[in-house]
């Protein structure tokens, strides 16, 4: 390392421990500023509370010029920047949500060069007063914030990141660091052409989260949903509970407050900003214990001791579930990842996938009413189409073509009343030949859609161990041992519980107490997979307490578990050409508790 580069180190490590109370930069904050310091581009993958705002945040501290942060928080940007001013860092914020006064107060301390730190939204970018001044500004670094919203291959495109490649440019920023939680390789390579980045270094940094416990049940209707949902927040508290619709997020709020004895809250885009942020303090100071919350929810939430995370209906793919899961115990203390897994589902995220890459014919028809409209005016209002057209274009549809018309620059929104949005016309709309739209190219990003879905589901249903399927998702090469899931269970304690692998064999024992000397093995490893085999519900097996105890796992998974319990001596096949189970003496010194069980299964099963 060249001196100068030396001298910024020995300065943010004083820094650190001047402004953040901090000892020592993790390993990976030292790679990362060593990089930025020695005025390199870097794109860094961190997981959610891995302490990745620090990496920009110190070095406003020891350039000469302004850090501009760009991130798409608007709601969070005045938390950040209040933490840091009583810090000491002089830092501040620029967005939508401030008074004209405010703006202007905040543009005038730029020019008096008054700030370390910026935090921006992308699109303050297309105010041409603020880039004038930026260009006049020295940028010492450009850092993005969910970098992952540049690109489209991503699970949270946002089309204002866009432009950021040719505003480094235009600013003439010496360098950019992009970070976010999740990206997968692709994802990766496509932000790096989207940012124009000749030359970077990547750094994949501790994907695994050891202290998470990685669970998934699959369900059949919402009646179960409902019990094992409050089965997990009776024992397990704090916990953000992830539904998929705003609807579905009101009527869980009503049923918890129903059921339980502390109150949930709910959270959701259809509320008010101020609805919204005195609902985010309640949970953040612990007043409520339980948030039921849309995706809106989350990003950039800085509360350490949230215990449980549930996805009540499956996200739109892995990278959303990873970064929503990894909200949890990010204080290092041992939490609990639950995603509930009903095909039917698959039905509402389809849908929405649908809805966010309408079929060309959609978009024509929508194109050709706008042509219509621009004969009487050249503003377009959002409502008295979605009026007009509502018979034949869901509303979600609709909203997805009116982005796509604005961003291949057809259209431009130029206010918002309420629910309500007006456009203007900004050039003659065709709805034959739409030549701005690549619609070989939405047919790709659908397409692409899809195989994600594919593959959340994939990590649902399979029994092989959670934490390895993620690290191979996001092509990370960290140690792959189990630190915790449902597949593998490696016996930890939680809440004072037996550990699981014991917990299991013991109600196996019960399982086959009920049914010995009646039925055999297959039928036994039915009930605890939760079939709905003709035999079993003719018998009423589905009636008794284990049934379904294992319904996360396959009957044949559960088979090698029960055949483990037989090489141990715990019970026996008995009989001729259709052998029942009995139990031995062992195994009911094992359930009535007079013996330890003593086995070696796992859940995952070569």
């Amino acid at each position: 390392m060249m001196p100068v580069e030396k001298k910024l180190m020995k300065k943010a490590q004083r820094n650190l421990q001047k402004y953040f109370g901090y000892r020592q930069f993790y390993p990976f904050q030292k790679k990362i500023l060593k990089h930025v310091f020695e005025g390199n581009n870097v794109l860094t993958i961190v997981p959610t509370g891995g302490g990745k705002s620090l990496c920009f945040q110190i070095p406003a501290l020891c350039f000469s010029g302004l850090v501009l942060v760009v991130s798409p928080l608007i709601s969070l940007m005045k938390d950040q920047v209040d933490k840091l001013q009583s810090h000491g860092v002089k830092a501040a914020y620029l967005n939508s949500s401030q008074s004209r006064r405010e703006r202007k107060e905040v543009l005038n301390n730029i020019l008096a060069d008054r700030y370390d730190i910026l935090y921006v939204a992308p699109e303050r970018f297309q105010v041409e007063r603020f880039v004038d001044l930026m260009k006049k500004t020295t940028i010492s670094l450009l850092a993005v914030d969910e970098v992952h919203c540049v690109s489209e291959w991503g699970h949270d495109f946002r089309p204002d990141y866009l432009q950021l490649g040719h505003i480094k440019e235009e600013l003439g920023a010496d360098r950019i660091l992009g970070v976010t939680a999740t990206a997968t390789k692709e994802v990766r390579k496509d932000i790096a052409k989207k940012l124009r980045l000749e030359s970077y270094n990547e750094m994949v940094e501790g994907v695994k989260r050891d202290n998470l416990f990685l669970t998934v049940h699959r369900m059949k209707n919402e009646e179960e949903k409902n019990k094992k949902l409050i089965e997990y927040l009776q024992n397990t508290i704090p916990a953000i509970v992830y539904a998929g619709t705003r609807k579905k997020t009101d009527e869980l709020t009503e049923m918890l407050n129903d059921e339980l004895d502390y109150n949930a809250v709910g959270y959701h885009g259809g509320m008010s900003s101020d609805q919204r942020k005195k609902i985010q303090e309640l949970f953040m100071r612990g007043q409520r214990e339980i948030i039921v919350a849309t995706n809106a929810f989350g990003m950039g939430v800085d509360k350490s001791n949230i215990r449980l995370i549930v996805h009540y209906q499956l996200p739109e793919n892995l990278e959303s579930y990873y970064q929503q899961a990894g909200r949890a115990g990010r204080d290092g203390k041992e939490s609990q990842c639950v995603l509930f897994y009903c095909p039917d589902d698959e039905e509402l995220i389809e849908f929405f996938i649908n809805s966010s890459y309408p079929e060309p014919n959609v978009i024509r028809k929508v194109a050709r009413w706008i042509s219509r409209w621009k004969k009487k005016k050249l503003v377009v209002n959002f409502r008295k189409i979605r009026e007009d057209l509502s018979f034949s274009i869901d509303s979600y549809s609709l909203t997805s073509v009116f982005t796509l018309l604005c961003r291949s620059g057809y259209l431009e929104k130029i206010r918002q009343q309420g629910y309500n949005e007006v456009y203007r016309i900004k050039q003659e709309i065709n709805h034959r030949r739409l030549k701005n739209i690549d619609f070989a190219r939405q047919v790709n990003l659908k397409q692409k859609k899809f195989e994600k879905l594919e593959k959340l589901i994939e990590y649902a249903i399979n029994d092989d161990c959670r934490h390895r399927y993620i690290l191979d998702y996001f092509d990370s090469d960290e140690d792959s041992t189990c630190p915790g899931c449902d597949n593998c269970n490696d016996a930890r304690e939680i809440k004072g519980e037996l550990p699981a692998k014991k917990k299991a064999g013991i109600k196996m024992l019960k399982c086959i107490s009920r049914l010995e000397n009646k039925f055999g093995l297959v039928t036994v490893a039915q009930v605890l997979a939760g079939s709905e085999a003709e035999k079993v519900k003719r018998h009423q097996l589905n009636k008794i307490e284990e049934y379904g105890y294992l319904d996360n796992l396959t009957q044949k998974k559960v088979r090698k578990m029960l055949k483990k319990l037989i090489s141990a001596g715990y019970f026996v096949k008995t009989g001729g050409k259709y052998p029942l189970v009995t139990l031995t003496s062992a195994g009911r010194e094992v359930i009535n508790g007079a013996r330890d069980i003593e086995v070696e299964f796992a859940f995952f099963e070569q």
